[in-house]
């Protein structure tokens, strides 16, 4: 019985990945205030809350685990704050920020009906006030809700950013 419930929880764990990647001048002091601007959604099924949710689950884990966070929602029709460094610069410096958290989620489908697999990323893209790259991050996962992909996904982000700045 105790083999089966160990082959259980191997196969029925997901295939999780996060990679993290903070360059040393981030790794040198805990950011200040930190922004998390909307990330952008490629949804082949277009589900158009995907990328708020995300943000927002960011935004909370982040607020947890003790940062000053600041939510920035985009305005409709611009583009997103991980467009250009002069954006970012603008959004950190407008808002007194030490760094802008955007990036990118994304969702597909791949497979048959009866064989289909859901393929979800998440992009990470860490910029300090000045616009320049500071860090980037992956996460993906695959055949999971998306609810849970995004609570994973965001917390997963939380603990590596935690643990590789000096907080």
């Amino acid at each position: 019985m105790r083999k089966f419930i160990v082959l259980f929880l191997f196969f029925s764990a997901g295939c999780a990945d996060m990679k993290l990647c903070l360059k040393d001048e981030m790794k040198a002091a805990a950011p200040g205030k930190i922004l998390v601007s909307g990330f952008c959604s490629r949804d082949m099924s277009y589900d158009p809350f995907l990328a708020d949710e995300f943000s927002e689950a960011l935004h909370f884990v982040l607020f947890v685990k003790g940062y000053n966070v600041q939510l920035i929602k985009q305005e409709e029709g611009k583009g997103s704050a991980c467009d250009s460094p002069d954006d970012s610069a603008a959004l950190c410096r407008d808002s007194k920020a030490a760094i802008l958290i955007s990036g990118i989620i994304s969702r597909k489908e791949a497979g048959s009906f009866a064989d289909r697999t859901v393929y979800y990323s998440a992009t990470f893209i860490i910029r300090d006030v000045k616009g320049k790259i500071i860090g980037q991050g992956v996460y993906s996962d695959k055949n999971i809700d998306g609810p849970l992909f995004i609570r994973e996904a965001a917390e997963s982000f939380a603990a590596d950013f935690t643990r590789q700045t000096c907080r």
